[in-house]
Parts: structure tokens; sequence; C-alpha cells
């Protein structure tokens, strides 16, 4: 006992010569932040560890990024209280890290705060009634010891000029040493997860909160755009064809995938298509999860890795400002643009959004009738055949339809009503149970695809339809045991009543829809046009400069390509 009391007497006596020196503490604190950071993002000691040995630069930069946000409380009164909040707030994000790993392969991002207010929707698809209570049991427990802190912090004396100097200098020493790590990694994140396991959380999440938009060419001018636009050739030609998108939710055919048996094909309707119309692989921007960014790709024909680390344009720019699209494009020729999607309108802001890519219409989970649901909560994907063919009877002219399916979307583990006999008792076996489960929602999926198919095979107007994977699914696939070996590829086939010829061909997302309209002797829009003029070489410098520069003038820039002038209003979109 007297022992114990020593030890408290020394950790007392400890503390209180910290506190005495901030300037000392707060790197201190910092990086024990960064520590416990880390372990949460690594999910494991052993992990975080490797990567303080393996990149220490790396590693101090990211607790130079925590002290930098400590930094400011020196400038308050309340000092230990302001430390706390701000510790709670990173402690807070490396958590939510933590969860949002155990369900998916993306790590948390800013993105996800803004889409916290709908994902709360969802929360019962995700987590147990339990695991609810616990957090908000947690919520409370933090804000109690705030308010507890508040009251009981003395009031201390602020050294204002050593504070700011302190601030000034960590703020300099993060943003040169983040320039120089930023141009070291090309500042991509192509691949998220990969990059936060490189550079770290405080890095990267930081990155997602600052890092937005497309970057203005150095040469950008009224001359540069007119230059790569006196080459575009773009044919706004009537077509008397039904172009229907259907973006796949974590849709791949399985036997791709070595790592798993599951003694059965899920999705023999889609992959007999593969043998019989144009089909290809088509890398998508993201994997795990980012439907909207896949999305976004292929409506706009735009390319990500020019955007921000992380960011979905669809919580940013598209937000207030509208742009080319698929949409706009077939809405110059006299079509009728639909988006139908089995899930709630509000999620990724599409009820705002679809309005300013175009559409004139959107058909949601809440426009549905006798929808059906997986033990997890997703709508079942068989209700859109009968959505898609209201719509094509609805309007006397062609329709352009984009069709976002929901039934194959994870959690695929800790499944809701399972028996504990059934609860898997290895690794092995939750891995095996995951894989069952998801192929069950594909076969889901796959039927929805025949039905569809073979309604609009009866059907006299000339139809064509583009189905695709948006992103493979959030289940630790081993990207070496995979037919490419690469786990951003998913398939795509060109399914047509009318005989379209098969053409095989591998595409980037924002290729496909140019692709189409080729297909269809169409060339829509300047971004389609540079597409074509470009011929599908995503490897090209020149390709991706020009497609860059068309994306920052649209976008961000003076709008030299519309002469100054957005030829594209916000539609009304009708919500039925």
């Amino acid at each position: 006992m007297a022992t114990l009391t020593r030890v408290k007497l020394k950790l007392s006596s400890a503390l209180q010569w910290l506190h005495a020196r901030p300037f000392l503490a707060l790197p201190l604190l910092a990086l024990a932040l960064t520590v416990i950071l880390e372990i949460l993002n690594r999910r494991g000691l052993i992990d975080a560890v490797l990567f303080m040995l393996h990149s220490p630069l790396v590693f101090l930069l990211n607790a130079l990024i925590v002290c930098l946000t400590l930094l400011p409380a020196l400038l308050a009164r309340r000092q230990r209280f302001v430390m706390y909040i701000i510790c709670e707030i990173w402690l807070g994000l490396g958590v939510a890290n933590f969860v949002v790993l155990s369900y998916r392969t993306t790590p948390l991002g800013m993105i996800d705060l803004l889409l916290a207010g709908t994902a709360l929707k969802m929360v019962n698809n995700y987590l147990s009634p339990i695991q609810i209570i616990l957090i908000l049991l947690g919520f409370v427990v933090v804000i109690s010891l705030a308010v507890l802190l508040w009251r009981k912090c003395p009031k201390e004396r602020i050294r204002p000029l050593r504070a700011g100097i302190s601030l000034i200098v960590v703020a300099v020493v993060v943003a040169v040493a983040g320039s120089i790590t930023a141009k070291a990694m090309d500042n991509r994140f192509g691949n998220l997860a990969v990059a936060y396991d490189d550079l770290g959380f405080a890095y990267c999440f930081s990155t997602s909160v600052i890092d937005r938009g497309v970057s203005e060419p150095e040469d950008y001018s009224e001359e540069l755009v007119d230059e790569i636009c006196d080459d575009l050739l773009v044919e706004e030609d009537n077509s008397n064809v039904n172009v229907i998108f259907i973006q796949l939710e974590s849709f791949f055919d399985t036997r791709r995938y070595a790592g798993i048996n599951l003694g059965y094909d899920p999705t023999p309707v889609f992959n007999g298509l593969k043998t019989a119309y144009s089909s290809g692989y088509l890398s998508m921007p993201s994997i795990g999860a980012g439907t909207a960014n896949s999305e976004f790709e292929v409506l706009t024909g735009m390319n990500l890795d020019h955007f921000g680390a992380g960011e979905y344009p669809y919580k940013t720019v598209l937000l207030d400002q509208t742009c080319e699209s698929l949409a706009y494009s077939f809405d110059e020729i006299g079509y009728t643009s639909t988006a139908i999607h089995n899930h709630i309108r509000s999620f990724y802001g599409r009820d705002t959004v679809f309005g300013n890519l175009g559409f004139d219409r959107f058909i949601s989970l809440e426009d549905m009738e006798d929808v059906s649901t997986t033990p997890t909560g997703w709508a079942k994907d068989d209700v859109l055949t009968d959505e898609v063919i209201k719509v094509l009877d609805a309007t006397p002219e062609q329709d352009f339809i984009y069709t976002i399916t929901v039934q194959a979307h994870g959690k695929y583990t800790d499944l809701p009503g399972q028996e504990e006999a059934e609860a898997p008792e290895t690794d092995e076996e939750a891995i095996q149970q995951a894989w069952d489960y998801y192929a069950e929602q594909l076969s889901g999926t796959d039927a929805f695809i025949g039905e569809l198919l073979s309604a609009l095979a009866k059907r006299r107007e000339r139809t064509v339809v583009v189905l695709f994977g948006d992103h493979l699914p959030s289940l630790n696939i081993d990207e070496t045991l995979l037919d490419t070996g690469d786990q951003f590829q998913t398939e795509y086939v060109i399914w047509s009543n009318f005989g379209l010829e098969k053409q095989d061909l591998d595409l980037q997302a924002y290729q496909l829809g140019a692709y189409v309209q080729s297909r269809l002797g169409l060339c829509l829009g300047s971004i389609s046009a540079l597409h074509q003029q470009y011929r599908w070489d995503a490897e090209n410098e020149d390709y991706q400069n020009a497609l860059q520069t068309i994306e920052y003038d649209m976008l961000y820039g003076e709008k030299f390509i519309f002469d100054q002038a957005n030829p594209y209003f916000p539609k009304n979109l009708e919500l039925n």
C-alpha cells in the first residue's frame, strides 16, 4: 500500500512538473496521441511499432500535425480543458476509424463526417442495439468528463508571444514536411487504405480535410483551353436507342478470386452475358466503398485522380454547381433522364446532386412499394425491374436511365438474427460465412439482371443496357489472388436487343460513358469527345493533362470552354 502511495505521489509530481512546462508537455502528449491513433489505425500494437521503426520521419510528421492542433490550447485561460477537448476529438476520430475499418477497407476521411447525418439513418445496418447503446454511453462519459473538467480546471497565465511563435514554427515545419511528403507520394491517394498505412492517420485525415478540387494547371489560360477544344469533334446526332446504365453494388465474378471456394457460381447470368456481348475490365476509383465516386466518374467522364485526396465531389463542388454529364448530354438530343436507386434519396446528397447532373427525375426507395430486404436491412434488387419498365412506359421519347443497386452492400459479418450455434468459431469459418452471405446477395442481384433483360428483350424499343460493378466488396480481398492482380478492377457488359457487335475492351470508369456513345455512333459533350479522341489510352500524359485542364476549367476555372457562360442550369429534379 505504501509503495502504491509513493508511486501515486511520484506520478502526481511528474505531472505537475510537466504542466509547469507546457512547451515540453505538448510534444510528449502529441507523441502519445499519435501512437494511440496508429494502434487504432493499424488495429494492433505490433503494426504501429513497425510503422514507427520503418518510417520514423513520417511518424514524426504525424506527431507534429497533432502537436499543431494542440498548441492553440496555450492561448486559452483553461488550458487543460482545451487540451482535453482536442485530445478527445483526435481519440474520437481514431476510434471512429477503428470502427469503420471493421466494416470496410476504406479508412475514415472527412467525407464520412460530412455524411454523418445520412449515415445515422442506416446505423442499424451496421451496428447492433448493444453496440449503439455502448457508443451512446461513451458519448455521455466524454461529455460528463468535459463538464467536470471545465468546473475543476483553474484559469492559467497566457504567454501569447511564446505560444504564437511556437504555433508559427510548427505550422511552417508541418507545411514544408507535408509538401515534401506529398510530392514524394505524388499525393494521389489512389488507394486510401495503402495511403493511411504508408503515411499515418493524422497526415491522411488532415489531407482529406484541406485537399479539395482539381489543381489549376500551371499554364492554364483561355488559349490552352481553346487549343484543346479545337481538336475535339462533338457530334449531336439523334438516336433512337434507350440507354440504361445499371451500377451494381459490390458486384464481381467470384470465380476471379482464388482466395475463396464457394462451390457454385452465384452470378451465372452476368457471366453468360460476358461471353455473348461486349465486355471488359473496368478500373474503378475505389475499393470496398465509394459508390458515389464510381458513379461520378461514369456520369461525368472526369478522373478522380485529379481531385483531392479521398474527395467526394457529391459532397463538395456538385452541391451547388452543375457539371457536364451523360444526363445533360442525352438531354441535348431529346432524351428524358431518370435516376433510380433502391436506397434513401438523401444519401450522398443525391436528391440535390442529381439535379445538378441534369437528371429530370429521381426514383428512390421512398417511392417504391413491396420492397423486401436482406438480413442486414438493405433493399433487395428485384424491385428495380418494374421501376425501370415503368419509366420506359411513361415516356414517348427515348430514355437515359441510370440505375443503382444496393442488395450486395456490406456488412457481411455478425449478421442479425444469427443463432449462437451458427456463429463462426474460427477466423476461417468467419471468412467463409461472410463470403457465403455475400454470394447469396450476389445471386439476388444476378437474378434481377436476368429478369430485367428478359423484360427488355420483349419490348420493341431499341435498348442498350450497360452493366458494371461499382467496386469490389469489403471482404479483405488479397489482390495477389485475383485474376488480374488489381483489386480496383471490376467488369462491365454492354447488352442490346438489336445485335450490337461484340467488342471487348478494358476501360477506366471515367471512359465508359464515352465508349458507349462511340458504340452508338454518338459523341456528346466535350469530355466524351476528348476520351474518344485519345482512344482510351489512359497512360497518355497529354490526354491526362488535357482532361485535367477541362475539369478545372468547367468546375473551378473561368469556364473558357463554355465561352465563360455555363450552359448547364440545375434541373428541377422531380422526386416521385
